[in-house]
């Protein structure tokens, strides 16, 4: 006879359903122990996945060319986050626009999570740098799944966004990633 392993055990009463359902006196289905079958209990829930988020400044309007005020606002987005329950692993950008890799929480809505980090980010700027009264991100994102392999690697990448920038514009590292993740775009719409 053939024993099965199972990641959750079986309670002594799921295991008497279960034998009398091969012997077919039940119709019950055999109930793994912590799940009930009547009510909201479900057992643990493990995600793990990563996402990089990239939106610009509105027209890309160069609004993050202080390093300090751009610096105080990768730690605002990364506090954001981390009260979502997404934690970022890393912030990044220039002058009109950022990256945001993060791990998102098991209940996260990405387009839910964007909008607040925009809304709370622009009126933060506001506030913090009066000349930036009229601060604004583009309606837009772009969000694409990072494998845990791939990590250090563009951990990496947003680290150097400035490296990368002398000589790309954020246009065309944003049409790039989307080329590398088959999305098609277009240009009417995606630049605002």
């Amino acid at each position: 006879m053939t024993s099965i392993r199972t990641a959750t055990p079986f309670s002594n009463e799921a295991q008497g359903r279960a034998s009398r359902t091969l012997g077919g006196r039940s119709h019950d289905p055999p109930t793994p122990a912590g799940l009930s079958t009547g009510g909201i209990n479900v057992g643990q829930s493990l995600v793990e996945i990563y996402v990089h988020l990239i939106w610009s400044t509105k027209e890309r309007i160069p609004f993050l060319n202080d390093n300090y005020l751009r610096n105080q606002l990768h730690a605002y987005l990364a506090t954001a986050c981390r009260s979502r329950d997404s934690p970022a692993q890393i912030v990044g950008g220039v002058e009109d626009h950022v990256h945001l890799l993060c791990r998102l929480g098991k209940s996260t809505d990405i387009a839910a999570l964007v909008r607040d980090l925009k809304r709370e980010t622009s009126k933060w700027i506001k506030n913090a740098d009066p000349p930036c009264g009229d601060f604004q991100w583009q309606q837009g994102y772009g969000a694409f799944s990072i494998s845990p392999s791939h990590l250090d690697k563009l951990t990496q990448y947003i680290a150097h966004q400035e490296q990368h920038h002398e000589t790309l514009s954020f246009e065309d590292e944003f049409r790039r990633l989307c080329v590398k993740y088959r999305i098609e775009i277009d240009e009417r719409y995606v630049w605002d």
